[in-house]
This record gives structure tokens, C-alpha cells and sequence, in this order.
């Protein structure tokens, strides 16, 4: 008699663990993303998060070539952000030389300042080129008809 209640109890915790373990998956239909002016629209409502919340959907529709893109988008933004720390670690260094202070000339002042500030601009402008891509290619996949639609498909690139 024992066995068999400890038999049930291990098989009932088996049961009840296995069917704890499966997620609930909710299929959800995707919306295509707008953007405008650096804003990023998903089914008509701004986007928080700036442009990492556009990630969940990009990432959702599973496209290698999406995927690249916004990886490509993360990697860029990351050096431009990095870019910008170069002057401080140049005053940092500067002021901390052993050998003694030395001053710094207008030139060199503003070859690190100006070469930060368009190093920094280009790159946050190709990182967001990059994800403007990934968007497009992601709209493109969502709204593409089906085989068994009626109509007219017309599809270009700029």
C-alpha cells in the first residue's frame, strides 16, 4: 500500500512539474514599424525604450538578414558611444603624465574635440542607416501577400 501511494505522489510531481515547465506561447500577429524623424511607430504607438524597443519585433520575425542588420545597428552604436569617451582618456592621461604637465595647444584641443564630435556623428549616422534597413526588411517580410492572394505585388529598393 505504501509503495503504491509513493509510487502515485512521484508520478502525480512528475506530472505537475512537466506541465509547469511548458510556456504558455501566445501567437501574436506583427505590425509593420514606422519611423519618423528618429521616433519609431509600432501599430500607431510610439515605441519606448528609444530604438531598442523596436528589437522584440525585428528579432520575432526570425530573418537572417534582419538579425544582421540590427547586430550590425548594436555594434556601431556601441563604438560611436565609445568614440566619445576618447577626449576624456586623453585629459586623463594627459594630466596624470609622470613626467611632468604639459600644456595643451588649440590645435590638438580641437583635432580630439572636432575628430570626437564627427567620429561620433558618423557612426550613430551609418548604426541608424543600419537600422532603418533591418526595419524596411522587416516590413517587407511582414506585409508580403501570400501565395494565394488576388493582386498586385510591387516591391523596390531606394
Amino acid at each position: 500500500m505504501m509503495n503504491k501511494i509513493t509510487v502515485l505522489l512521484l508520478l502525480y510531481t512528475l506530472v505537475y512539474t512537466a506541465g509547469q515547465a511548458q510556456p504558455v506561447m501566445k501567437q501574436v500577429q506583427l505590425k509593420p514599424i514606422h519611423y519618423e524623424g528618429g521616433r519609431y511607430y509600432y501599430d500607431g504607438v510610439r515605441l519606448m525604450g528609444g530604438t531598442y524597443g523596436v528589437q522584440v519585433p525585428l528579432m520575432a520575425v526570425e530573418d537572417d538578414e534582419v538579425n544582421r542588420r540590427f547586430k550590425k545597428y548594436r555594434t556601431l552604436h556601441t563604438i560611436s558611444n565609445l568614440v566619445n569617451l576618447v577626449p576624456l582618456a586623453y585629459l586623463y592621461f594627459l594630466s596624470n603624465n609622470q613626467a611632468g604637465s604639459r600644456q595643451i595647444t588649440q590645435q590638438e584641443f580641437w583635432l580630439v574635440f572636432g575628430g570626437t564630435i564627427v567620429t561620433s556623428i558618423a557612426g550613430e549616422s551609418i548604426a541608424r542607416h543600419q537600422l532603418n534597413l533591418a526595419i524596411d526588411r522587416y516590413n517587407v517580410l511582414i506585409l508580403k501577400p501570400s501565395s494565394r492572394s488576388l493582386g498586385l505585388s510591387l516591391e523596390y529598393r531606394f
